[in-house]
């Protein structure tokens, strides 16, 4: 799900020795190489006070963020943490940093640190709850967004955040009752439409979820992740010809957007085209060789054109990249019962039935799978009683040695249906 970012609150100053014109530069927002310039001559010359330098260290970190180096952002917050330790703003500046770069649990500790020095400002308990939510922490995340209405209760990203904590709980009211009134506060916001979508389509109200993408698109027309979106509601009404137009236009929007055309391959796979959804995961994974989604996809459309090698090599390379995936485990089984392999079927089964929570329906077919593929195995090893005359025919005993078809093979797994495709909601990835 897409990951609401909260601003960074600057630090102003409007003191000190150096030139007023390098400090007007280092406390606006808009160009961050003119602030990084500006600051630097501040740095410097080191001619302010410990506070005004801090003040210039955290502006220039701020800048370097939004160039998207968080190495030297985090530098420069050091700095101006050991500079002015009681500085609650710095704290929260480089946490936010540190939770930019995945590291959850010490942009927590910063977070940790800012609430205990400025306990009223809301928008640290936000920052907060999104790194929580980013750990899985939903419960924890809640808790913050909680306290953040609690200081700020017009503050509509607030209600938004909630909400899609609650959406990666699967509590799809709740969450759909937060962007309600996320979207009372802020009606001309689009993403909160968007996120409203994504918990429409989750709990089965497509129609919905397509007209909440409508108007998301409607306000923002530029954003790909809302047409990858709305056609993930189309797909799951079926209605896969419209799906792949608006893939088709995220991709238009963001010709890198791995994730479109890893669900564009998952549309032209329904619609059994699975030539032209291999080279759309192909696509994806040449973006992303790291999406390990896109392999398994692709397994499964080369599974469905009989390549079960090479839809063994892919599901193998998907269980390397992301080792918990059970559905992978669960595709190669496929693989290898196509081609015979009973035994190492079984032992994919069997982990993919681990791996699967119990409430999904793949997890109860992985078991019977396990149980039908054993009994065959049992039955074509078990030693066969002698002829009671000499006369018996050929045809009552396989020749030894034969290779005997599995009766669980291909006729069963044209019922099966698609593998999961959980991650294809959006972003996110993330």
């Amino acid at each position: 799900m897409r990951r609401a970012l909260t601003a960074i609150v600057a630090v102003i100053a409007f003191a000190g020795v150096a030139h007023a014109d390098d400090w007007s530069v280092c406390n606006q927002t808009d160009d961050d190489d003119a602030i990084i310039r500006a600051c630097s001559r501040i740095i410097a010359a080191g001619q302010e006070s410990d506070e005004d330098l801090a003040t210039a260290y955290n502006n220039r970190g701020l800048a370097y963020d939004g160039k998207e180096d968080h190495d030297r952002a985090i530098a420069d917050f050091d700095r101006a943490i050991e500079l002015n330790p009681d500085d609650a703003v710095a704290y929260d500046n480089r946490g936010y940093v540190y939770d930019a770069k995945g590291d959850h649990d010490r942009a927590i500790a910063d977070f940790d640190k800012s609430i205990e020095l400025d306990s009223g400002n809301a928008s640290t308990y936000k920052d907060r709850g999104l790194a929580y939510d980013a750990k899985g922490d939903h419960d924890a995340a809640i808790a913050d967004f909680d306290q953040a209405i609690r200081l700020a209760p017009k503050d509509a990203a607030a209600y938004d955040d909630r909400g899609s904590a609650y959406e990666n709980k699967e509590d799809h009211e709740r969450a759909i009752a937060d962007y309600d009134k996320a979207i009372r506060l802020d009606p001309k916001k689009a993403d909160y439409f968007d996120d409203r979508g994504i918990a429409y389509d989750a709990k089965g109200d497509h129609d919905l979820a397509i007209s909440d993408y409508d108007r998301a698109i409607e306000l923002d027309p530029n954003q790909a992740e809302f047409y990858n979106n709305r056609g993930v509601a189309y797909d799951d009404k079926g209605d896969h010809d419209r799906a792949i137009a608006d893939y088709d236009q995220a991709i238009e929007i963001d010709p890198d957007y791995a994730l479109a055309y890893d669900n564009r391959g998952y549309a032209h796979d329904a619609a059994d085209d699975h030539d032209k959804a291999i080279a759309d995961y192909s696509k994806a994974i040449e973006i992303d060789p790291s999406y390990a989604l896109a392999y398994r996809d692709r397994a499964t459309a080369y599974q469905a054109k009989g390549d079960y090698d090479r839809a063994i090599a892919d599901d193998s390379e998907a269980i390397r990249l992301k080792p918990d995936d059970g559905y992978a485990y669960y595709g190669r089984a496929d693989g290898y019962a196509a081609k015979e392999e009973g035994p190492k079927a079984v032992i994919d089964y069997r982990v993919a039935a681990k791996l699967i929570p119990d409430s999904d329906p793949w997890h109860a077919q992985a078991l019977t799978r396990i149980t039908e593929l054993e009994r065959h195995l049992a039955a074509v090893e078990a030693p066969k009683a002698p002829a009671n005359d000499d006369t018996a025919s050929a045809d009552d005993a396989s020749p030894a040695g034969a290779r005997v078809a599995l009766v669980i093979g291909n006729s069963a797994y044209a019922q099966a249906g698609k593998l999961a495709n959980p991650e294809k909601d959006a972003a996110a990835i993330l």
